[in-house]
Protein backbone atom coordinates (compact mmCIF):
# COMPACT_ATOMS: atom_id res chain seq x y z
CA UNK A 1 0.00 0.00 0.00
CA UNK A 2 1.20 3.49 -0.81
CA UNK A 3 -0.94 6.59 -0.36
CA UNK A 4 -0.09 10.20 -0.89
CA UNK A 5 -1.88 12.99 0.95
CA UNK A 6 -1.88 16.24 -0.95
CA UNK A 7 -3.80 19.46 -0.39
CA UNK A 8 -6.49 18.41 -2.92
CA UNK A 9 -6.72 14.89 -1.49
CA UNK A 10 -7.28 16.28 2.01
CA UNK A 11 -10.08 18.45 0.65
CA UNK A 12 -11.66 15.33 -0.88
CA UNK A 13 -11.41 13.33 2.34
CA UNK A 14 -12.82 16.07 4.53
CA UNK A 15 -15.77 16.56 2.16
CA UNK A 16 -16.73 12.88 2.18
CA UNK A 17 -18.34 12.15 5.57
CA UNK A 18 -18.86 8.51 6.38
CA UNK A 19 -16.08 7.33 4.06
CA UNK A 20 -15.21 3.79 5.10
CA UNK A 21 -12.78 1.49 3.33
CA UNK A 22 -12.07 -2.19 4.03
CA UNK A 23 -8.55 -2.90 5.18
CA UNK A 24 -6.32 -5.54 6.67
CA UNK A 25 -2.86 -5.71 8.22
CA UNK A 26 -0.73 -2.67 7.59
CA UNK A 27 -3.56 -1.14 5.55
CA UNK A 28 -5.67 -0.78 8.70
CA UNK A 29 -2.77 0.84 10.51
CA UNK A 30 -2.13 3.21 7.62
CA UNK A 31 -5.80 4.19 7.31
CA UNK A 32 -6.01 4.87 11.06
CA UNK A 33 -2.95 7.12 10.83
CA UNK A 34 -4.48 8.83 7.80
CA UNK A 35 -7.68 9.55 9.72
CA UNK A 36 -5.68 10.92 12.65
CA UNK A 37 -3.70 13.20 10.38
CA UNK A 38 -6.78 14.43 8.53
CA UNK A 39 -8.44 15.29 11.81
CA UNK A 40 -5.28 17.16 12.76
CA UNK A 41 -5.50 19.12 9.51
CA UNK A 42 -9.05 20.11 10.41
CA UNK A 43 -7.89 21.70 13.70
CA UNK A 44 -8.15 25.46 13.84
CA UNK A 45 -4.90 27.21 13.00
CA UNK A 46 -5.37 29.38 16.09
CA UNK A 47 -4.64 26.30 18.21
CA UNK A 48 -1.19 25.83 16.71
CA UNK A 49 1.70 26.11 19.15
CA UNK A 50 -0.47 26.92 22.14
CA UNK A 51 -0.40 24.97 25.39
CA UNK A 52 -3.91 24.59 26.78
CA UNK A 53 -5.82 23.55 29.88
CA UNK A 54 -6.87 19.92 29.81
CA UNK A 55 -8.58 18.75 32.99
CA UNK A 56 -8.88 19.07 36.77
CA UNK A 57 -8.66 16.23 39.25
CA UNK A 58 -10.68 15.84 42.44
CA UNK A 59 -9.71 18.26 45.21
CA UNK A 60 -8.55 16.79 48.52
CA UNK A 61 -8.45 18.42 51.95
CA UNK A 62 -8.01 17.63 55.63
CA UNK A 63 -5.36 17.13 58.30
CA UNK A 64 -4.41 13.53 57.47
CA UNK A 65 -2.14 12.52 54.60
CA UNK A 66 -3.72 13.40 51.25
CA UNK A 67 -3.61 11.23 48.13
CA UNK A 68 -4.26 13.62 45.25
CA UNK A 69 -5.55 11.95 42.05
CA UNK A 70 -4.68 12.90 38.48
CA UNK A 71 -7.60 13.69 36.16
CA UNK A 72 -7.85 11.73 32.90
CA UNK A 73 -4.58 12.29 31.04
CA UNK A 74 -2.21 11.02 28.37
CA UNK A 75 1.55 10.77 27.98
CA UNK A 76 3.09 14.20 27.62
CA UNK A 77 0.51 16.07 29.71
CA UNK A 78 1.89 18.43 32.35
CA UNK A 79 0.33 18.17 35.81
CA UNK A 80 0.43 21.07 38.26
CA UNK A 81 -0.27 20.14 41.90
CA UNK A 82 -1.46 23.16 43.91
CA UNK A 83 -1.43 22.97 47.72
CA UNK A 84 -2.59 25.55 50.28
CA UNK A 85 -1.62 25.41 53.98
CA UNK A 86 -1.06 27.83 56.86
CA UNK A 87 1.83 30.20 56.17
CA UNK A 88 4.25 28.37 58.50
CA UNK A 89 3.24 24.87 57.39
CA UNK A 90 5.70 23.50 54.82
CA UNK A 91 4.36 20.89 52.39
CA UNK A 92 6.12 17.53 52.15
CA UNK A 93 5.43 14.89 49.50
CA UNK A 94 5.89 11.57 51.29
CA UNK A 95 5.38 9.83 47.95
CA UNK A 96 6.22 12.18 45.09
CA UNK A 97 5.54 9.85 42.15
CA UNK A 98 7.44 12.17 39.84
CA UNK A 99 6.30 15.52 41.25
CA UNK A 100 8.91 18.16 42.07
CA UNK A 101 8.60 21.78 43.17
CA UNK A 102 8.06 24.50 40.57
CA UNK A 103 10.71 27.23 40.52
CA UNK A 104 9.80 30.02 42.98
CA UNK A 105 7.47 27.75 44.96
CA UNK A 106 6.45 28.04 47.74
CA UNK A 107 5.11 31.54 48.29
CA UNK A 108 3.76 32.55 51.71
CA UNK A 109 2.40 35.58 53.53
CA UNK A 110 4.68 37.14 56.13
CA UNK A 111 2.12 38.76 58.44
CA UNK A 112 -1.61 38.62 59.03
CA UNK A 113 -2.90 41.48 61.16
CA UNK A 114 -6.30 39.85 61.64
CA UNK A 115 -5.12 36.38 62.70
CA UNK A 116 -1.38 36.46 63.53
CA UNK A 117 0.73 33.45 62.50
CA UNK A 118 -2.02 31.87 60.40
CA UNK A 119 -1.74 33.44 56.96
CA UNK A 120 -1.43 31.24 53.88
CA UNK A 121 1.21 29.30 51.97
CA UNK A 122 0.95 28.29 48.30
CA UNK A 123 3.08 25.33 47.19
CA UNK A 124 3.10 24.14 43.57
CA UNK A 125 4.65 20.94 42.19
CA UNK A 126 4.75 19.59 38.65
CA UNK A 127 5.14 16.28 36.78
CA UNK A 128 5.12 15.18 33.14
CA UNK A 129 2.91 12.19 32.37
CA UNK A 130 4.71 9.21 30.87
CA UNK A 131 1.52 7.16 30.48
CA UNK A 132 -2.24 7.46 30.79
CA UNK A 133 -2.21 5.92 34.28
CA UNK A 134 0.06 8.00 36.47
CA UNK A 135 0.25 7.26 40.21
CA UNK A 136 -1.05 9.86 42.65
CA UNK A 137 1.30 11.93 44.81
CA UNK A 138 0.78 11.75 48.58
CA UNK A 139 1.07 14.82 50.81
CA UNK A 140 2.15 14.39 54.43
CA UNK A 141 -0.34 15.12 57.21
CA UNK A 142 -0.79 18.80 58.10
CA UNK A 143 -1.48 19.88 61.73
CA UNK A 144 -4.12 22.48 60.82
CA UNK A 145 -5.25 21.81 57.23
CA UNK A 146 -4.12 21.24 53.66
CA UNK A 147 -6.09 21.75 50.47
CA UNK A 148 -4.83 20.32 47.16
CA UNK A 149 -5.80 19.70 43.55
CA UNK A 150 -4.09 18.67 40.29
CA UNK A 151 -4.73 20.50 37.01
CA UNK A 152 -3.30 19.26 33.71
CA UNK A 153 -2.15 21.09 30.58
CA UNK A 154 -1.54 19.68 27.10
CA UNK A 155 0.64 20.70 24.12
CA UNK A 156 3.42 21.82 26.45
CA UNK A 157 7.11 21.56 25.55
CA UNK A 158 8.26 18.00 26.31
CA UNK A 159 11.88 18.77 27.19
CA UNK A 160 13.21 19.79 30.59
CA UNK A 161 11.21 22.08 32.83
CA UNK A 162 7.93 23.01 31.13
CA UNK A 163 8.03 26.70 31.97
CA UNK A 164 9.62 29.67 30.27
CA UNK A 165 9.56 31.78 33.42
CA UNK A 166 7.93 31.78 36.86
CA UNK A 167 7.42 34.43 39.50
CA UNK A 168 5.56 34.93 42.75
CA UNK A 169 4.81 37.08 45.74
CA UNK A 170 2.29 37.80 48.47
CA UNK A 171 -0.03 40.44 49.86
CA UNK A 172 0.29 40.35 53.65
CA UNK A 173 -0.81 42.51 56.57
CA UNK A 174 -4.36 43.80 56.39
CA UNK A 175 -6.94 41.65 54.65
CA UNK A 176 -7.41 42.37 50.93
CA UNK A 177 -10.50 42.45 48.75
CA UNK A 178 -8.44 43.15 45.63
CA UNK A 179 -5.37 41.19 44.60
CA UNK A 180 -2.55 42.23 42.28
CA UNK A 181 -0.50 39.36 40.85
CA UNK A 182 2.75 40.85 39.65
CA UNK A 183 3.68 40.09 36.04
CA UNK A 184 6.54 38.17 34.46
CA UNK A 185 8.49 38.66 31.24
CA UNK A 186 8.30 35.77 28.79
CA UNK A 187 11.03 35.02 26.24
CA UNK A 188 9.04 32.91 23.75
CA UNK A 189 5.72 33.40 21.99
CA UNK A 190 2.46 31.60 22.81
CA UNK A 191 3.08 30.83 26.46
CA UNK A 192 0.14 29.66 28.55
CA UNK A 193 0.37 31.87 31.64
CA UNK A 194 -1.02 29.98 34.64
CA UNK A 195 -1.61 32.01 37.80
CA UNK A 196 -2.55 30.59 41.19
CA UNK A 197 -3.44 32.49 44.35
CA UNK A 198 -4.09 31.17 47.83
CA UNK A 199 -6.18 32.79 50.57
CA UNK A 200 -6.56 32.20 54.28
CA UNK A 201 -10.25 32.81 54.90
CA UNK A 202 -12.11 29.93 56.54
CA UNK A 203 -14.44 28.92 53.70
CA UNK A 204 -14.92 26.21 51.10
CA UNK A 205 -16.71 28.62 48.76
CA UNK A 206 -15.31 30.32 45.68
CA UNK A 207 -13.40 33.51 46.51
CA UNK A 208 -11.79 34.94 43.34
CA UNK A 209 -13.40 36.76 40.42
CA UNK A 210 -12.95 39.47 37.77
CA UNK A 211 -9.40 38.47 36.81
CA UNK A 212 -8.14 41.12 34.38
CA UNK A 213 -4.88 41.58 32.47
CA UNK A 214 -4.66 43.38 29.12
CA UNK A 215 -1.41 41.52 28.43
CA UNK A 216 -3.15 38.12 28.40
CA UNK A 217 -5.78 36.81 26.00
CA UNK A 218 -8.74 34.66 26.97
CA UNK A 219 -8.30 34.54 30.74
CA UNK A 220 -10.34 31.63 32.13
CA UNK A 221 -10.73 30.46 35.70
CA UNK A 222 -9.90 26.75 36.16
CA UNK A 223 -10.41 26.31 39.90
CA UNK A 224 -11.76 28.28 42.85
CA UNK A 225 -12.58 26.53 46.12
CA UNK A 226 -11.18 25.71 49.54
CA UNK A 227 -11.73 24.15 52.94
CA UNK A 228 -13.14 25.18 56.32
CA UNK A 229 -11.03 22.63 58.19
CA UNK A 230 -8.96 24.24 60.96
CA UNK A 231 -8.13 27.84 60.09
CA UNK A 232 -9.27 27.12 56.54
CA UNK A 233 -8.06 28.42 53.21
CA UNK A 234 -8.29 27.89 49.48
CA UNK A 235 -6.88 28.36 46.01
CA UNK A 236 -7.92 30.07 42.80
CA UNK A 237 -6.27 29.18 39.46
CA UNK A 238 -6.74 30.88 36.10
CA UNK A 239 -4.76 31.11 32.87
CA UNK A 240 -4.47 33.15 29.70
CA UNK A 241 -2.42 33.23 26.52
CA UNK A 242 0.61 35.49 26.09
CA UNK A 243 0.79 35.52 22.29
CA UNK A 244 4.08 37.40 21.97
CA UNK A 245 7.22 37.34 24.08
CA UNK A 246 7.49 40.18 26.58
CA UNK A 247 6.16 41.60 29.83
CA UNK A 248 2.73 40.28 30.78
CA UNK A 249 1.91 43.16 33.09
CA UNK A 250 0.07 42.67 36.37
CA UNK A 251 -3.17 40.75 36.82
CA UNK A 252 -5.83 42.15 39.12
CA UNK A 253 -8.63 40.16 40.72
CA UNK A 254 -11.38 40.56 43.28
CA UNK A 255 -11.05 38.30 46.31
CA UNK A 256 -13.05 37.61 49.46
CA UNK A 257 -11.38 39.45 52.36
CA UNK A 258 -8.12 37.61 53.10
CA UNK A 259 -4.36 37.70 52.83
CA UNK A 260 -2.88 36.03 49.77
CA UNK A 261 0.14 34.35 48.19
CA UNK A 262 0.49 33.85 44.44
CA UNK A 263 2.61 32.16 41.77
CA UNK A 264 2.74 32.63 37.99
CA UNK A 265 3.94 29.86 35.65
CA UNK A 266 4.37 30.64 31.94
CA UNK A 267 4.23 27.25 30.19
CA UNK A 268 6.22 26.88 26.96
CA UNK A 269 4.22 25.59 23.97
CA UNK A 270 4.99 22.35 22.20
CA UNK A 271 7.39 22.75 19.30
CA UNK A 272 6.20 23.28 15.71
CA UNK A 273 8.10 21.07 13.25
CA UNK A 274 8.48 22.22 9.64
CA UNK A 275 9.66 19.95 6.83
CA UNK A 276 12.90 21.10 5.20
CA UNK A 277 13.52 18.25 2.74
CA UNK A 278 11.86 15.36 0.93
CA UNK A 279 12.71 12.46 3.22
CA UNK A 280 11.33 10.11 5.88
CA UNK A 281 9.27 11.24 8.85
CA UNK A 282 11.62 9.40 11.24
CA UNK A 283 14.75 11.26 10.05
CA UNK A 284 15.84 14.15 12.26
CA UNK A 285 17.20 16.14 9.33
CA UNK A 286 13.76 16.12 7.67
CA UNK A 287 12.60 18.67 10.20
CA UNK A 288 13.33 22.20 11.34
CA UNK A 289 11.89 24.02 14.34
CA UNK A 290 12.74 27.40 12.80
CA UNK A 291 10.60 27.34 9.66
CA UNK A 292 10.26 25.82 6.19
CA UNK A 293 13.75 25.04 4.88
CA UNK A 294 15.35 26.08 8.20
CA UNK A 295 18.27 24.47 9.99
CA UNK A 296 17.85 20.79 10.85
CA UNK A 297 16.26 20.08 14.21
CA UNK A 298 17.98 16.72 14.64
CA UNK A 299 14.71 15.48 16.19
CA UNK A 300 11.28 14.34 15.05
CA UNK A 301 7.75 15.46 16.03
CA UNK A 302 6.49 14.24 19.40
CA UNK A 303 3.03 13.95 20.99
CA UNK A 304 1.30 17.33 21.05
CA UNK A 305 3.52 18.87 18.36
CA UNK A 306 2.27 20.93 15.45
CA UNK A 307 3.58 19.79 12.06
CA UNK A 308 3.78 21.66 8.76
CA UNK A 309 4.58 19.84 5.51
CA UNK A 310 6.06 22.70 3.51
CA UNK A 311 5.59 23.50 -0.17
CA UNK A 312 7.82 21.40 -2.41
CA UNK A 313 8.54 18.70 0.21
CA UNK A 314 7.35 15.08 0.13
CA UNK A 315 7.55 13.48 3.59
CA UNK A 316 7.10 9.72 3.83
CA UNK A 317 5.53 8.39 7.01
CA UNK A 318 7.96 5.51 7.54
CA UNK A 319 7.27 4.88 11.24
CA UNK A 320 4.32 4.83 13.62
CA UNK A 321 3.28 8.42 14.26
CA UNK A 322 2.24 10.04 17.53
CA UNK A 323 -0.90 12.00 18.39
CA UNK A 324 -0.23 15.46 17.04
CA UNK A 325 -1.94 18.69 17.98
CA UNK A 326 -2.29 19.66 14.33
CA UNK A 327 -0.97 18.90 10.85
CA UNK A 328 -0.85 21.43 8.03
CA UNK A 329 -0.04 20.32 4.48
CA UNK A 330 0.80 23.34 2.34
CA UNK A 331 -0.47 23.62 -1.25
CA UNK A 332 2.40 21.74 -2.97
CA UNK A 333 3.45 19.77 0.10
CA UNK A 334 2.89 16.01 0.10
CA UNK A 335 2.60 13.48 2.94
CA UNK A 336 3.14 9.96 1.66
CA UNK A 337 1.88 7.05 3.74
CA UNK A 338 3.21 3.65 2.81
CA UNK A 339 4.90 0.46 3.98
CA UNK A 340 8.03 0.89 1.90
CA UNK A 341 10.23 1.40 4.94
CA UNK A 342 8.36 -0.54 7.61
Amino acid sequence: LSMTISHKFLNFLTSAPGLVRPCRGFQCHAYSILLMLVLGCMAANDARAQAGFQAAGTAQSGTAALTVPWPAHQAGDIALLFVETRQAQAVTLTTANGFVAVLNSPQATTTDLVAPNTGTRLSVFWARATSAAMASPIIAASPDHAYARILTYRRVDNTGNPWDVTGGGNESGANNTTLTVTGVTTTVANTRVVQAASRNNDSAAAAFSAQTNVGLTGIAERHDAGTATGDGGGIGVWDGLRAVAGATGNTTATVTSSVNAFLTIALRPATTYYSRASAGWSVGTTWSTIGCGGAAAGAVPYAGSDVVICDGNTVTLDANSVILNSLTVQTTGVLKIGNNAT
